[in-house]
């Protein structure tokens, strides 16, 4: 394998986390080396989704959580020390998804939004797309195989191929790739989409699946596990959540799999640092 940096690298990466998040705990290292390219930041916002993506300067915000969230999504990154964001991705309008992304929006520079093209009644919407809107950032709504350069990494939007399912399964899918290395998210995708996902010819593998739909029993089907085939499953969700979410048919499905499955309401923000070959995971419990 390449050597890309030495181990004390490693312990200088886990020290500024440490630093810097209080109490994060490495739970999978690198063998040899590590080379913070890519890092991607499972920010635990209770029951909603919010992920943080960084490569050589550039970010990506996937989602923000609830309302709520919104001062943790921004204390964080402020705690990095990013100033501008490049993306921001809304996967579906639901609240647990967009709602602590106004917030974000309203404080940074935002370069671009990617959404999908589902409109949808609600006042948290409107204010989402308020908030952009008159802020004249770029709006992207995109269509199953456009790619986006990002640092180091790439994404690759692979869902949803139509509109025709509720709002959950209409829920973008994206795939980011570095290197040997790449991470599946689909939002809230439940069976319906992940059935269309396998179908649409772009390759849905990945080391690192985003759980859909916080563990939902109506995600992560037998088929589509078998097809993404991940090493790592991470689960955004809120401890004592009143859906009960991970539902214990989607664990045992994960487990029957071989899936290392990390969750927020268990491990707090999760962080997986990787080089292009192999990851480091470090978790804040």
């Amino acid at each position: 394998m390449k050597k890309i940096t030495k181990k004390k690298i490693i312990s200088l990466i886990i020290a500024l986390l440490i630093t810097a998040f209080g109490g994060i705990t490495v739970t999978e290292n690198l063998a040899d080396n590590v080379n913070s390219d890519l890092e991607v930041h499972f920010i635990d916002v209770g029951q909603g989704d919010s992920t943080l993506l960084i490569s050589k300067g550039e970010s990506i915000l996937i989602d923000g959580g609830e309302r709520h969230a919104s001062s943790k999504v921004v204390s964080y990154i402020e705690k990095l020390g990013i100033n501008k964001i490049d993306y921001v991705i809304a996967t579906h309008p639901h609240s647990d998804h967009i709602s602590g992304l106004i917030g974000v929006i309203n404080k940074y520079e935002v370069k671009n939004i990617i959404r999908n093209e589902e409109e949808v009644d609600s006042k948290i919407y409107d204010s989402f797309v308020n908030a952009y809107e008159s802020k004249n950032i770029n709006t992207i709504i995109p269509k199953v195989g456009d790619s986006f350069k990002f640092g180091e990494a790439n994404f690759e939007i692979l869902g949803p191929t139509a509109y025709n399912f509720d709002t959950n399964n209409n829920s973008l899918a994206v795939k980011v790739n570095h290197g040997e290395n790449s991470f599946l998210f689909t939002g809230d995708a439940e069976k319906l989409e992940e059935s269309t996902l396998m179908y649409t010819g772009e390759e849905i593998d990945a080391k690192i699946l985003h759980i859909g739909h916080h563990g939902s029993r109506k995600a992560s089907s037998e088929e589509f596990l078998k097809e993404v085939n991940p090493e790592y499953g991470i689960i955004s969700v809120g401890k004592d959540n009143m859906y009960g979410h991970p539902h214990k048919e989607a664990l045992n499905r994960l487990e029957k799999h071989n899936i290392k499955t990390y969750r927020t309401d268990i491990s707090g923000d999760i962080i997986i640092i990787s080089d292009g070959e192999e990851i480091l995971i470090s978790t804040e419990k």
